[in-house]
């Protein structure tokens, strides 16, 4: 297809799904029903304290457990077999709310990766990292739309949610037209969901309010970390300039059921993710953990 052709037909796709933004928003199928969920629990992304597995994988995860956490979303199982890990999550009373996971996997072996999250007992598959080979083109976007709407389809059959994390590479326009848009219009919106990055977010310069209209009830995590005040330096949540009670404002329209505290550099990760969980006990109660998937 000749290239003014292909961005016509995106043009046309992306004022579909943009037009609701400007209208009262209308109810989206979602396995997590979040417009009836009044509660918003709180998780630890262990990307923070990555170094810390390596080397004592239950030891850390026993530490994690005794800042309060009772929900965690995995960065990798560091070799260990996956129902080892949810021994051990299980043995400390930690929930894995989400697992993020390889593309590679994703798009070469979809049903093995699907079998370890249904072992491990997580509520979402996570899609956090695309190289930057498989990105250059919105033909590569439209193949991984393809990709990600076929495995969240059989990831449903297994009670498994899909969800696609952000950075800010989303957003930085090809041929006229920004891939996360592209991925607002493409999804499958039964199957599929999102995990905002709002640090990410803030680097690319966008308000998420656009994207909540755009997709309302889309967005049941929300990575919170924060920017510094004059830098673009990641800082922990309630640090820096992001107006994170603004964004709970809008947790009905969102669909935001968790706040899942991540650094990706900090100094001290377990200090980090304590001072994370009392800055979001300040904003929004936990739910009650008798609500967690069992």
């Amino acid at each position: 297809m000749e290239p003014a052709r292909q961005r016509l037909r995106y043009l046309i796709m992306l004022v579909a799904i943009l037009l609701p933004s400007c209208t009262q928003p209308q109810p989206v199928m979602s396995l997590s029903a979040p417009h009836t969920h009044p509660h918003i629990s709180h998780a630890a992304q262990l990307y923070t304290v990555r170094h810390e597995l390596q080397s004592d994988f239950a030891g850390t995860l026993q530490q994690v457990a005794a800042l309060g956490y009772r929900e965690i979303e995995l960065a990798g199982l560091f070799d260990h077999d996956p129902a080892y890990v949810r021994s051990i999550a299980d043995s400390l009373d930690l929930h894995i709310l989400g697992s993020h996971i390889s593309w590679k996997r994703l798009r070469d072996d979809p049903n093995g990766l699907i079998e370890e999250t249904r072992i491990l007992g997580a509520d979402y598959m996570i899609l956090a990292w695309l190289p930057v080979e498989e990105r250059q083109t919105l033909a590569q976007w439209e193949t991984w739309i393809e990709i990600i709407n076929n495995v969240a389809r059989r990831a449903h059959q297994q009670g498994i949610r899909f969800a696609y994390h952000n950075h800010a590479f989303e957003f930085e326009p090809i041929d006229g037209v920004e891939p996360y848009d592209l991925l607002l219009a493409g999804v499958d919106r039964r199957f599929v969901v999102f995990e905002l990055d709002l640090y990410w977010l803030t680097v690319a310069e966008r308000s998420p309010e656009r994207y909540f209209r755009a997709y309302p009830g889309g967005f049941p995590l929300i990575h919170a970390k924060d920017m510094h005040l004059q830098t673009t330096a990641m800082v922990d949540a309630g640090d820096g300039r992001i107006d994170f009670p603004a964004v709970l404002r809008q947790s009905k329209l969102a669909g935001i059921t968790h706040l899942v505290a991540e650094h990706d550099v900090s100094s001290r990760p377990f200090q980090t993710l304590q001072r994370s969980l009392a800055y979001f006990q300040s904003l929004h109660p936990p739910s009650n953990p008798d609500q967690r998937k069992k």
